[in-house]
């Protein structure tokens, strides 16, 4: 319960301070609220778009709630950009920061089942994408940030054993992950293939839509 109200708090009041900071400067074109893949919910195989409704249970719900104190910025004459962002991969934090250490000393593993989609992005595929929200005075509402190209998390494991030059064979099945995670193991073991033909539309080109490329770059040699 504690850690729910600390990242319900972390998201909705800290958007509420913000809308609430533009409603008194005034003149504020847009804001680019930051908003999550879960907002869906979790659907296995089927594909989901920025048009599918919210799902059920507390990350799809909180994401919902999120959207809406930040969808208050309208009030203020401002455009309103929800960017529902996947996994983004960077070797300096989140999910890939936190999996080097183990894929490096040849303990790659995969989570859960393997079969789960992983809506994975490139830093600097987010960051386009950002900059994107931000320039174009057409885009507004929901957008969908991930890769269009989402693979399974056992072929993420794999890609990322490859350009390590080391083995991925361990597995961590999903009741072990709830052990130890409680029901924030649901981030990596739930399923979310995406479909992101909105941002495809809108022209925007992936500098990363493969994710052996997209690795390579974050972690190869050289990188």
């Amino acid at each position: 319960a504690d850690r729910r109200a600390a990242i319900t708090a972390s998201r909705i009041a800290g958007t509420r301070s913000v809308v609430a900071g533009m409603a008194r400067a005034g003149g504020v074109r847009a804001l680019i609220s930051a908003s999550a893949i879960e907002y869906s919910g979790a659907h296995g195989e089927a594909g989901f778009d920025e048009a599918t409704p919210v799902g059920s249970g507390f990350l799809p719900e909180l994401t919902g709630a999120w959207e809406q104190a930040a969808a208050q910025a309208q009030d203020c004459g401002a455009r309103v950009v929800l960017l529902r962002k996947g996994v983004v991969l960077s070797p300096a934090g989140g999910m890939l920061a936190t999996l080097l250490p183990f894929f490096r000393r040849g303990l790659g593993v995969t989570l859960g089942s393997g079969r789960q989609w992983l809506p994975w992005l490139h830093l600097a595929d987010d960051i386009g994408l950002m900059l994107l929200a931000l320039d174009r005075d057409d885009v507004h509402g929901p957008l969908v940030c991930a890769s269009p190209n989402p693979v399974r998390f056992r072929a993420f494991a794999g890609a990322l054993g490859q350009v390590l030059h080391r083995t991925a064979r361990l597995r961590a099945p999903a009741w072990a992950l709830r052990l130890a995670l409680g029901e924030m193991a649901q981030v990596v073991t739930a399923s979310h293939r995406p479909q992101v033909g909105r941002a495809l539309a809108l022209g925007y080109v992936f500098r990363f839509p493969m994710l052996e490329a997209a690795l390579a770059d974050l972690v190869g040699e050289g990188a």
